[in-house]
């Protein structure tokens, strides 16, 4: 009785007034004098809860809110009107965010935040990555598939991609003259040139394994002269041949 009492005592002083806004105030049309009834107050032309004159939106504070939203995501109504983010047209052409994170660059536009471009996954961190990825829809990361097994990865014949790294078959004892050609334990892998070859054979070419008393030689490599050597094709890794040169037992190349 005494609030309908002052709605209509306010209305005697005041052309326009609205039972709405008494009695449900919240974001409802108000003017200068703040017509929202108690702990509400007039903001923009509308009524905002006023708990103490300190939040208004989520940490937004009072002295705020005759401002703009220019933080378009935050997911708050910065400046109280009722709007948030690309919903309200201060953001108008403001960076937004569509939720997806393999897009970027996207914009406010006509009060949406549509889709922005997709990410670009076509830059790999190594020579033996492929150079396309895709992007992760969970984490916005992007992906790249590794290179096949074989394929140069560097300024020598020997700088290899096994396994999706690029590695040196000279000396990698899980890779050693190809992919997967493993030394076995106490065996070292050597580089052609340090393997008894003659000086004329570079020694970035490729690697073989020493022979160790009681240790078998990798893919049923025969060991002579204290060194695995391949006798047949099949003893060697997939894509590599059988090389031959003078002062060198075989070995295998890419």
């Amino acid at each position: 009785m005494f609030r309908l009492t002052l709605f209509i005592a306010s209305c005697v002083a005041l052309t326009a007034c609205s039972l709405i806004v008494q009695f449900d105030p919240e974001m409802q049309p108000c003017d200068e004098a703040g017509l929202c009834g108690p702990n509400y107050v007039c903001v923009n032309s509308l009524c905002k809860f006023n708990d103490g004159g300190i939040t208004f939106d989520a940490g937004v504070d009072a002295g705020n809110c005759a401002g703009r939203e220019t933080r378009c995501t935050d997911g708050l109504d910065d400046d109280c009107d009722g709007l948030k983010d690309c919903a309200d047209s201060d953001c108008a052409g403001l960076g937004c965010e569509d939720g997806d994170p393999c897009t970027v660059g996207e914009t406010c536009v006509n009060n949406a935040c549509p889709r922005g471009a997709a990410k670009d996954c076509t830059s790999p961190s190594s020579p033996c990555q492929t150079s396309r990825g895709t992007c992760s829809p969970d984490s916005g990361v992007c992906l790249y598939g590794a290179q096949p097994d074989g394929t140069s990865c560097g300024s020598t014949v020997a700088a290899r991609c096994c396994g999706g790294s690029c590695i040196n078959t000279t000396d990698n004892k899980a890779n050693c003259g190809g992919c997967g050609i493993a030394c076995g334990t106490g065996q070292l892998c050597q580089s052609i040139n340090q393997s008894s070859c003659s000086t004329t054979e570079p020694v970035d070419t490729s690697g073989r394994c020493s022979c160790a008393t009681g240790v078998p030689c990798p893919k049923s490599q025969s060991c002579v002269s204290g060194f695995c050597v391949p006798v047949l094709p099949a003893h060697c890794a997939t894509g590599e041949n059988i090389a031959m040169s003078v002062g060198c037992q075989p070995y295998c190349r890419y």
